[in-house]
């Protein structure tokens, strides 16, 4: 049984890496893991205290200018 659903951009390598350590330590499988690169279906609803992607804290790539 999950106790709590746990949200992740699975696009972001410093996410990817820790919830890789935390899926290795839940040997109870007491979390959700949801990539929210995956499906929308997933997103918290309005309201919820649920965690956005970190997306910000990812490094972008400088564009070329034309």
């Amino acid at each position: 049984m999950t106790a709590f659903t746990a949200y992740f951009d699975g696009g972001c390598p410093l996410c990817s890496k820790e919830i890789a350590h935390y899926r290795r330590i839940d040997k109870a499988g007491a979390i959700h893991w949801v990539d929210l690169r995956m499906t929308a279906a997933h997103w918290p609803r309005p309201g919820s205290t649920a965690r956005t992607p970190c997306a910000a804290s990812t490094p972008k790539r400088p564009t070329a200018a034309s």
